[in-house]
């Protein structure tokens, strides 16, 4: 009987290690897009452009977190500026907050890469999923209006 239970433990364990796991269901199709829009260039040196995330899937409902790369061709970004709007999402409070205490609102990050022509745009959601913005599928969201003002041509 001993050995019967061993080799039953044996099956179970290699059955279990053979199948994959993940922690949504995969599947195949886009469940986002990203859209770059309304790009103005006001010469001499500003940019001016919108962010959206359109949901084209029917499987989440609620945006909490994205990044975004732009690659900004024929631009110097050396010493540029970058300014946000993003009156669609709901703000962190722009306080410190004590160590451990729950993010309640959005939060936005930008970073410029000079030397490979990039502007990094990092959006961190709330903690709590009631808080994040609810997306349905075909609608679209503007995550960020950037403005960026170059300090050459």
């Amino acid at each position: 009987m001993t050995r019967i239970c061993a080799y039953l433990m044996i099956l179970i364990t290699l059955a279990a290690l053979s199948t994959p796991a993940f922690a949504q269901p995969r599947t195949d199709d886009t469940l986002v897009t990203h859209i770059l829009a309304n790009v103005i260039v006001t010469p001499p040196n500003v940019i001016e452009c919108d962010i959206l995330v359109k949901n084209l899937s029917d499987s989440w409902r609620l945006w909490a977190n994205g990044t975004f790369s732009i690659a900004v061709s024929g631009a110097n970004l050396l010493k540029a500026s970058i300014n946000i709007d993003s009156t669609a999402l709901p703000r962190e409070d722009d306080r410190p907050a004590p160590a451990l205490q729950r993010r309640n609102g959005y939060t936005l990050q930008t970073r410029l890469n000079a030397e490979r022509s990039q502007i990094a745009l990092a959006v961190i959601g709330p903690d709590d999923a009631a808080r994040c913005v609810a997306l349905k599928q075909g609608d679209s969201l503007l995550v960020a209006r950037l403005r960026i003002t170059l300090a050459e041509s």
